[in-house]
């Protein structure tokens, strides 16, 4: 209706400035329980925003078992499609930096898809790994340990050398054609 300018040199959360960057335009609401959908709405993004992120992470790890498992290159070529299109839609959301504040359904949608494209490089990981031997038991241990030690290092630096192991190489052979 009426266009209100908002202009603040200060950068913060907007909801530390409720009175100036909420109230101008939600008159009508009481900033107290704003404040607390917000807070709700972000919650609930940053939750989903992990999962999707875990769940990414896991596909990685299952793709490089198929490297080092001699799956056919277009197996592997498969399943690294789905990662990048489920890093794609992971990392529009997470570099957008607002805890779907601006989009929260648009967030959420993205987060829907970076999860199932994540799962289905995992299942087709499952797939072919299956068709190979590999004790898939052991593949999620193995995928566990290496992401408590990679979330334990306190050194950033280092977390790099955590992700890597005997189980899981840095270097990989090259994929059966």
């Amino acid at each position: 209706m009426e266009k209100k300018k908002i202009s603040s040199h200060w950068w913060t959360s907007p909801l530390k400035t409720m009175d100036r960057s909420c109230a101008t335009c939600h008159t009508n609401r009481d900033m107290d329980e704003l404040k607390e959908r917000v807070i709700g709405i972000q919650d609930k993004h940053m939750e989903a925003l992990h999962k999707a992120e875990d769940i990414s992470i896991t596909s990685h790890y299952y793709v490089n078992k198929m490297i080092t498992s001699g799956v056919t290159e277009e197996k592997i070529k498969q399943a690294q499609e789905h990662i990048r299109k489920g890093q794609w839609f992971w990392d529009m959301v997470a570099a957008e930096s607002a805890a779907g504040f601006h989009n929260p359904q648009g967030a959420m949608d993205s987060l829907r898809v970076s999860i199932e494209e994540s799962n289905e490089a995992i299942n087709l990981a499952i797939e072919e790994l299956t068709k190979k031997g590999v004790n898939l038991e052991e593949v999620k241990e193995e995928i566990e340990k290496v992401k408590k030690a990679v979330y334990d290092e306190k050194d950033n630096f280092k977390k790099k050398e955590k992700a890597v192991n005997s189980y899981f190489p840095a270097q990989q052979p090259a994929p059966k054609k």
